[in-house]
């Protein structure tokens, strides 16, 4: 059978389309390969607030990182100003990393290890699952039962500083354990330039350094706040619209302060746990029977700027997350907002 000229260049043609296609594929998935063998998985970005960053080793310039993007072993994570993201290492630990942070990954899937250059991060510690963070030629470990700890570092030539925020956390290091209690916090020091030798500084005023506690229905960090949450009482009668209020990325623009309700759903349909930060500080956390509606209030004060982010958990379900902003009435926030495309609400 002969083909015609015409024949012969559509099947000229479909074929280096179609190498042009498999190569392309084959180029994907190797380089996925190549990362993937070269650096092991370690987990995985789970929310993303603001200016975060990623660079893995194989590449000179940072990127901007998005959830469920995978993290790999030695890929470092940068937060600008007003920043802040969780990263899940996969069956171990779950961090929040907090504004102007540097770390390094430098464990793999299940063996949860970690090296903070600058800056402070907070997670939750597993019972069966010690967590290793670097730092200049040292190491130490961290342990607890569902205990929630906050580790910082002043920089790449400083020494880390340790807080055990809920329960207790076993702080391991140069062969000798220390145990703080919840509110407890420790700071490492140097003995000297060429000793290599640390001190530990400790700081027991619990009262002092203790977070709010949980399920209360007011739940203030300090005197000198500039906003406060409280839960809504169930047949409080309060007017929303549509749920979840507010809307995502909404920016409030207040004068001399205000109030805002936060409510994530209409009810629970099972019990469910409510949970709001302020600047990465936990303001409330208030638990919800079955039915009920979980909603709070925040009182604006008249120096009040910052982030609000919320999460919802109800049992069996994956939980419901939000953020909105809280800016004072100018016209430079004005434009931020209008120009990034927010929802805006003038508070009176």
């Amino acid at each position: 059978m002969k083909l015609e000229a015409s024949d012969r260049v559509v099947i000229i043609v479909g074929a280096i389309l179609l190498f042009i296609s498999a190569y392309g594929i084959f180029g994907v998935s190797q380089e996925s390969m190549n990362r993937s063998g070269l650096y092991p998985l370690a987990g995985h970005v789970d929310s993303v607030l603001g200016d975060v960053r990623l660079r893995d080793p194989e590449k000179s310039h940072y990127v901007d990182i998005s959830p469920n993007m995978n993290v790999y072993q030695s890929d470092r994570v940068f937060t600008g100003e007003n920043s802040k993201t969780v990263i899940e290492l996969f069956d171990s630990f779950t961090l929040s990393l907090q504004e102007k942070s540097l770390i390094i990954i430098t464990g793999k899937m299940g063996e949860p290890r970690i090296h903070l250059d600058h800056g402070k991060f907070q997670g939750q510690l597993k019972s069966s699952q010690p967590v290793v963070l670097e730092f200049r030629d040292k190491e130490m470990i961290l342990e607890g039962d569902n205990s929630t700890v906050e580790v910082w570092s002043e920089g790449a030539n400083s020494y880390p500083g340790v807080r055990a925020i809920k329960g207790s956390v076993k702080v391991k290091i140069e062969g000798k354990t220390h145990i703080l209690k919840e509110g407890e916090k420790i700071q490492l020091e140097g003995k000297g330039l060429f000793s290599g030798g640390l001190t530990v500084k400790w700081d027991k005023n619990r009262e002092k350094n203790k977070p709010p506690s949980l399920n209360k229905k007011v739940s203030d960090t300090s005197q000198n706040s500039k906003a406060k949450v409280r839960a809504v009482e169930p047949n409080a009668t309060v007017s929303i619209g549509t749920y979840p209020y507010p809307k995502r990325k909404t920016v409030f623009l207040h004068k001399k302060g205000g109030v805002i309700f936060v409510a994530p759903k209409r009810t629970c349909d099972r019990p469910c746990h409510l949970v709001i930060f302020i600047d990465s500080e936990n303001r409330l956390e208030e638990d919800f029977d079955r039915g009920q509606r979980p909603i709070a209030q925040m009182s604006i004060g008249q120096g009040m700027s910052g982030w609000v982010e919320w999460t919802l958990q109800e049992q069996g379900e994956l939980p419901l997350k939000g953020q909105f902003e809280v800016r004072p009435h100018s016209t430079d926030f004005f434009k931020q907002a209008l120009s990034g495309g927010k929802p805006i609400e003038i508070l009176d």
